[in-house]
């Protein structure tokens, strides 16, 4: 009986935490993308998975310092240059057109080139030339249409029916499993920008070990 009576006791253990014990509290920054499309969609699982860790989600566009104190740590999308901060990558990403089925359906498109008839969002850091490139379009950056510095407004004007986002694959999964949005084409280009896990190089020993627990457990989200 000794061992089923021991994952049973770690079961309750795991759902009843000591009352006594503090949970460890940590600062996690992150792009209001990531946050809202990404993490709390998975948030729930994290806290089932570790209870005695109270998660603190900075979500802005300018990130919180980390080296400094700001936030214990962050999960950055960039180019993972950033000094005096531990870097961890955690994946590449590619980047493709989506769209309202209803927008699809209404300029009627059937091959990239009637993309170049469409209103196409633009965002001021990614440029529509690279997948242009991939798709066999010899067509210059285009400087029209509607310019976003973050990724939610974007898609949610591509939801809303204003138009063609050139959209990042880990972001924009959950709208196209819940039929939102929709891809268009099997083309996709890899972005040169990554995803990264960023924390302090000195931490104190109860705060570095929940800290490497929440980056063990982000990089199986990522692996999933």
């Amino acid at each position: 009986l000794l061992v089923p009576v021991r994952e049973a006791l770690d079961c309750l253990t795991r759902a009843f935490p000591d009352p006594s014990v503090r949970p460890q509290v940590l600062r996690i920054s992150l792009l209001p993308s990531m946050a809202s499309r990404w993490l709390m969609p998975r948030v729930g699982r994290f806290r089932v998975a570790n209870p005695a860790i109270d998660l603190r989600i900075d979500a802005r566009l300018e990130l919180a310092p980390i080296a400094t104190g700001g936030v214990d740590c962050a999960i950055r999308y960039g180019s993972g240059d950033w000094p005096e901060v531990e870097v961890m990558k955690l994946d590449d990403e590619v980047l493709y057109p989506v769209c309202s089925p209803g927008y699809c359906e209404m300029i009627g498109i059937a091959q990239p080139a009637d993309l170049l008839h469409a209103s196409l969002l633009r965002h001021d850091r990614q440029n529509w030339s690279s997948w242009f490139n991939a798709a066999g379009l010899d067509v210059p950056e285009p400087d029209k249409g509607p310019m976003f510095s973050d990724t939610n407004l974007m898609l949610d004007a591509a939801i809303a029916g204003d138009g063609i986002a050139l959209a990042r694959s880990r972001i924009v999964a959950g709208d196209i499993g819940s039929g939102r949005l929709v891809r268009l084409f099997d083309i996709a280009v890899k972005d040169r920008h990554g995803y990264y896990f960023l924390r302090p190089h000195r931490m104190e020993p109860r705060r570095r070990k929940a800290v490497e627990c929440l980056a063990d457990w982000v990089q199986a989200e990522f692996d999933f």
